[in-house]
């Protein structure tokens, strides 16, 4: 919301929502799963190959941030129409 409101002209404010918007749905994302990483710790996530779920995670931000920007880009009754 910071970055919205701090930049007026049109690509700033635009790239600014799509990384809230992201933010937002991954922190969400992460409250909703912190139950069950409470109870059932770490363990479950124990991998062997971390570089390729980090190339994954990176891939899965870049991806977001391309159809959160892209919504807000498009007219309002296509966006709606999705």
């Amino acid at each position: 919301m910071v970055i919205a409101h701090r930049f007026r002209d049109g690509s700033k404010v635009r790239c600014g929502m799509a990384f809230m918007m992201v933010f937002f749905r991954s922190f969400f994302g992460l409250v909703f799963f912190a139950p069950w990483l409470i109870r059932q710790g770490l363990a479950p996530l124990r991998t062997r190959h971390i570089a390729l779920h980090g190339a994954r995670s990176g891939l899965h931000v870049a991806t977001a941030l391309f159809f959160f920007t892209a919504l807000t880009l498009a007219p309002l009754a296509k966006v709606m129409a999705l």
